[in-house]
């Protein structure tokens, strides 16, 4: 017998011995005949019983720059299929994640020396470059069923290690400008505590001591402002944009839309821009000034079919998103029993 089965979100073909044959003398027991880490469909043998064909779904990812002077969206890194990019500070490097499984990569933004840094059944999302590109933080679940941390990994490589491994559900990490701190919140949508019980946590690298940021009660997915003046964050229903003034030690409200995915601080601190989508069909790109909450929809999706919720800026300040391009395709190989 042929079939598919998951383990650990990848899916392969697998042989189990239906009497006689070869596979008898391991009858009961079943033969991974793939190892992913494509997902795989259907499979079956050729009538003749020679071949064997698998439906594979390739996953992958594009992304796009918007020029908001020409109103136009452009293939970026078009070699790389990718998601939650990140960029360092000098722009010469890229993070980001793959599908399927999500694991995490780096390399040159030329596409040269790229490395993979995770490894499934790990799952991440949102890297961030330190300061100093040194480091990439992140936030990711060690396998299914598990509690998302966040974790930091040298970007040469290395172990990625948990900054509170005993942190249950807690993510969107941040970095301060001097890369002495990290700013992450308490995931609302991933299964946490009650929302009036999530905070803004603030994690002094050098001490190992965690804050709590003044007044974040109901906040999550915090961005420090380049500039180390402030933090926005957004409140547990993901409607409205706050931003806490280290200067006032006061938070203020900035603008409210339909439904924030995502948020990211211009170079300057002057814009934040954000992903509004109150439903997938009205997603939209929106840029709000940091001084007066002054808000400009730059464009929606409708000629793009399935974009993440995700969105970043490029090394040069325009949004980026990424859209889905799967292709689904039947491979063959020559059968020969396990």
């Amino acid at each position: 017998f042929l079939y598919s089965a998951v383990a650990d979100d990848v899916v392969n073909v697998w042989a189990l011995a239906g009497g006689g044959g070869a596979l008898s003398r391991s009858a009961g027991v079943p033969v991974q005949l793939t190892f992913g880490p494509e997902l795989i469909g259907a499979c079956t043998l050729s009538p003749e019983g020679k071949n064997l064909f698998v439906e594979v779904l390739q996953g992958r990812r594009e992304l796009l720059r918007f020029d908001p002077t020409t109103k136009q969206f452009e293939p970026y890194l078009p070699n790389i299929s990718a998601d939650g990019a990140d960029f360092s500070r000098d722009g010469n490097w890229v993070a980001y994640t793959v599908s399927p499984n999500a694991p995490l990569w780096r390399r040159r933004r030329d596409g040269s020396q790229p490395l993979q840094l995770t490894f499934p059944p790990m799952q991440v999302e949102l890297p961030r470059w330190s300061p100093d590109g040194k480091l990439i933080a992140f936030m990711a679940v060690e396998s299914p069923n598990t509690s998302w941390k966040v974790y930091l990994v040298p970007f040469e490589g290395g172990k990625p290690r948990a900054i509170l491994p005993n942190a249950s559900n807690q993510g969107a990490p941040t970095w301060s400008p001097d890369g002495a701190k990290l700013a992450f919140g308490d995931l609302i949508n991933k299964g946490n505590a009650p929302l009036n019980q999530a905070k803004i946590h603030i994690f002094d690298l050098k001490t190992r001591e965690t804050t709590d940021l003044q007044g974040s009660d109901g906040l999550w997915t915090s961005r420090w402002s380049p500039d180390g003046k402030q933090i926005a964050a957004l409140t547990a229903d993901s409607r409205t944009l706050m931003v806490f003034d280290f200067r006032s030690h006061a938070w203020r409200k900035l603008a409210a839309a339909g439904f924030i995915t995502d948020l990211n601080w211009s170079s300057d601190s002057a814009y934040i821009y954000l992903m509004d989508a109150p439903t997938p069909k009205e997603a939209a790109i929106i840029r709000v000034r940091a001084r007066d909450g002054n808000l400009v929809r730059l464009t929606g999706f409708e000629r793009f079919g399935d974009t993440s919720a995700w969105i970043g800026l490029t090394p040069d300040g325009l949004p980026l998103v990424s859209r889905a391009v799967d292709r689904d395709e039947i491979f063959s190989a020559e059968w020969q029993e396990p």
